[in-house]
C-alpha cells in the first residue's frame, strides 16, 4: 500500500455509464460467462474435497484425526512445486491450453477416491496421501491460472468498449465464489447420509461418491472452457 504506485489509464471512457449499466455488460460478454461458469463448477468440486477431507483421513484411510495433516500438507508443496512448471507450460501453449488439461486431468483423478481400500495391495494412508498428490498436481494450474485469465479477459474488454470494467467483473466473481462454496457445502450432507463412517452398513460410500461428483463437476467444467476463445 505504500510503495504501489497506480498507473493512469491511457485512455478515459468518453462517457460515464451507471452501476447497473456496467454490470450488465460485464454480464454480457461472452468469455467473462464461459470462464466463471466454469470456474464455479471447479470451485465447487474444490470444496467437496476440502471439506470432506477429514472424513477420508478417519474413515477411509482409518488414520486419526490429528494425522490430517499428513494429507494437506503434501497438497501445499506439490502445488508450489508445480507453480514454475504451469507458468512455462502457459507461456509455451497458452494460458486455455494448460488450464483445459489441468480440468481434465482432475475430473479423471477425483474419481480414485472411490477405488481406494483394502483391495489395493498399499497401506491405506499410502493410498490416500497419493491420491491427494495427484489431486493437488492435476489441479494445481487450475489454481493458478484463472486470476491472470480475469485479467486477460479485463483487457480484451477494453480494447472493444473502450471501458475498464474490471470492478464489475471481480465483484460478480466474488460472489460467485461464496455462491459455489454455498451450493458445494449444501450438497455435502446430501451425500453423507449414503454412508460417512466405516461403521455404515455401506461404510463411507457418501464420502467415495463425492470425488465422483467432484469429478464430473470438473468434467463439465472442461466442456464449457473448450468455449473459451483462443
Amino acid at each position: 500500500l505504500l510503495f504501489l504506485r497506480e498507473r493512469q489509464p491511457a485512455r478515459q471512457a468518453l462517457t460515464d455509464i451507471s452501476f447497473r449499466q456496467s454490470l450488465q455488460l460485464a454480464l454480457a460478454y461472452r468469455p467473462f460467462q464461459i470462464f466463471t461458469l466454469s470456474w464455479a463448477l471447479f470451485w465447487m468440486a474444490s470444496t467437496l474435497i476440502l471439506e470432506i477431507m477429514p472424513y477420508i483421513v478417519t474413515e477411509i484411510c482409518r488414520r486419526s484425526e490429528g494425522e490430517a495433516a499428513y494429507f494437506y500438507l503434501p497438497t501445499v508443496l506439490v502445488s508450489l512445486l508445480c507453480l514454475p512448471l504451469v507458468t512455462a507450460l502457459s507461456h509455451r501453449w497458452s494460458k486455455r491450453r494448460v488450464y483445459l488439461a489441468s480440468l481434465l486431468s482432475g475430473a479423471l483423478v477425483l474419481p480414485g477416491l472411490a477405488l481406494l481400500g483394502e483391495t489395493i495391495p498399499l497401506p491405506l494412508l499410502a493410498q490416500g496421501i497419493g491420491w491427494v498428490v495427484l489431486a493437488a498436481a492435476a489441479l494445481s494450474a487450475a489454481q493458478v491460472l484463472p486470476s491472470a485469465i480475469a485479467a486477460e479477459i479485463t483487457d480484451w474488454d477494453e480494447q472493444a468498449s473502450g471501458q475498464r470494467r474490471e470492478g464489475m467483473f471481480y465483484a460478480f466473481w466474488g460472489l460467485l465464489d461464496q455462491l459455489a462454496s454455498g451450493l458445494g457445502l449444501g450438497i455435502i450432507p446430501v451425500f453423507l447420509l449414503l454412508g460417512r463412517s466405516a461403521e455404515s452398513p455401506h461404510g463411507p460410500l457418501g464420502v467415495r461418491l463425492l470425488g465422483v461428483v467432484g469429478g464430473g463437476l470438473l468434467g463439465l467444467a472442461w466442456l464449457v472452457f473448450r468455449r473459451y476463445p483462443v
